[in-house]
């Protein structure tokens, strides 16, 4: 007797709960507005996924420039130092450079006469979206300033 007591409620929700599906089955709702407002929901969440994995690209290339440079400036600053030689300084600087996907523009290089090294790295961000739109593509490509002199 006690354990028909305890199904009676599970029985009644259970009974509920089809007759529902049924009712709503029967009135023809097909959960549109439902369904269109998850999509809008998706669609909205990649957007800004996209856009925030672009942006944080592109703030740690720009980051990774500046500490870039500044390696590559010590290298060439050292190689100055041992060679007087600028195409010796340079190819240093550019090395160390291409080891972390960057570049030297032979522009932006300029060696003192105190062995003091001035130079840009520039990088392209690997992005979703950014790098790939033609007018866009400007913002992926960030550059670091670098200054350094050898001490030794």
């Amino acid at each position: 007797m006690s354990s028909d007591r305890n199904d009676a409620p599970r029985r009644s929700a259970v009974g509920w709960l089809v007759a529902h599906v049924r009712a709503v089955r029967d009135s023809g709702d097909t959960g549109d507005i439902i369904t269109g407002w998850l999509v809008k929901l998706t669609l909205a969440l990649v957007i800004f996924g996209v856009v925030a994995f672009d942006g944080l690209s592109i703030a740690s290339t720009k980051v990774s420039a500046a500490d870039n440079a500044s390696d590559a400036a010590l290298a060439a600053s050292v190689a100055w130092n041992s060679s007087h030689s600028g195409p010796v300084a340079y190819a240093a600087a550019e090395q160390t450079a291409t080891q972390d996907h960057g570049t030297v523009p032979t522009r932006g290089f300029l060696i003192d006469s105190d062995g003091t090294v001035h130079l840009v790295v520039r990088k392209t961000a690997r992005t979703v979206l950014v790098q790939h739109i033609g007018w866009l593509h400007r913002w992926a490509i960030q550059s670091g300033q670098g200054l350094a002199k050898d001490m030794s």
